[in-house]
């Protein structure tokens, strides 16, 4: 895959992780940002009707 990283072993799940945990760093970067300029840093919508 071309990871060239010697210390982790290069597998398909591997890969998919790391990218996973890439996206999840950008989203809180996003999302710190946002706060820093004054926006909200995230929203959800809650359903209070929807039995979990």
């Amino acid at each position: 895959m071309g990871m060239n990283i010697d210390f982790f072993p290069e597998t398909v799940l591997n890969f998919v992780g790391m990218c996973i945990g890439r996206e999840d760093y950008l989203c809180g970067q996003i999302g710190l940002m946002r706060r820093i300029l004054g926006y909200e840093g995230m929203k959800y919508d809650f359903d209070k009707d929807l039995k979990y």
